[in-house]
């Protein structure tokens, strides 16, 4: 449960560490915490107004930077590489209601691609 976020933010937080832009874990997660939330309420796992709540308040907690549309490839080529992955199987904690998570959740690269243009892009 304490992966949430990671899996996407640690792949956001490897692209802008090796392209030389400054980001925080804490940033890189908090973006991951939207999509991972995001991939939750795709599966029913969590509703779409509770992940629009949580994207609201984490975005009014961190000043994020913006994702360039050009480097989402290679966010998910790092997801692709995350320490959780079993098999050449993509897998993310998500969230459900307030206290309940489920862990080693597939989640694939269309799926990734689809959270990442619903964090701040240009």
């Amino acid at each position: 449960a304490l992966n949430f976020g990671h899996t996407v933010g640690h792949a956001i937080e490897s692209v802008f560490l090796e392209d030389q832009v400054p980001i925080t874990h804490g940033q890189a997660v908090a973006l991951g915490i939207i999509a991972e939330s995001w991939l939750s309420s795709e599966r029913g796992l969590l509703s779409h107004l509770q992940w629009l709540e949580i994207k609201n308040y984490v975005l009014s907690c961190f000043d994020l930077p913006v994702i360039d549309r050009s480097v989402f490839a290679r966010i998910i080529q790092y997801c692709t590489k995350d320490k959780k992955n079993k098999n050449g199987t993509i897998l993310a904690a998500l969230i459900g209601p307030v206290g309940s998570y489920h862990i080693d959740m597939q989640i694939s690269r269309d799926d990734i691609a689809d959270a990442l243009s619903l964090l701040p892009v240009s």
